[in-house]
């Protein structure tokens, strides 16, 4: 899948409209929750994952990358 650049506006609350191309490639549904996170000064949305636990394990380990 191609990077796609799309514009996103702040609200007066702080709140980012996610569009519609961009919720349809991620297939997105209301109710769906998303982790952030600041990475090379951009903001990263991802798929919160079912278990933080499973999603981190071996993560830390050394020699992982």
């Amino acid at each position: 899948m191609a990077a796609m650049s799309t514009p996103l506006k702040v609200s007066s609350k702080f709140q980012v409209v996610i569009p519609k191309g961009l919720r349809e490639q991620l297939d997105l549904q209301p109710g769906d929750e998303l982790v952030g996170r600041v990475e090379g000064g951009a903001l990263v949305l991802l798929r919160r994952p079912d278990s933080f636990a499973r999603h981190l394990f071996g993560r830390h380990r050394e020699g992982a990358p």
